[in-house]
């Protein structure tokens, strides 16, 4: 794999392949966590800038994951 911001650890990738039997299942999984990542960063980008800091921050979570408290 590349070294790209959102590839997943080689323990993840090696929790994921045991459950490739159900793709039901996995690739849900695999989807979210991609996700998970972009919104991190993305977040991550918002707080470093002191013109949109954590209100925007907070906002942009709370529409991304409405049922998740923000993290810091």
């Amino acid at each position: 794999m590349t070294d790209h911001p959102i590839t997943p650890p080689p323990e993840l990738l090696q929790q994921w392949a045991h459950s490739l039997a159900d793709w039901n299942t996995v690739v849900p999984l695999i989807a979210q966590w991609g996700a998970d990542q972009e919104l991190k960063r993305v977040l991550a980008f918002i707080a470093a800038d002191p013109m949109l800091g954590e209100h925007v921050k907070d906002y942009l979570h709370k529409a991304m994951r409405p049922t998740e408290e923000p993290h810091s």
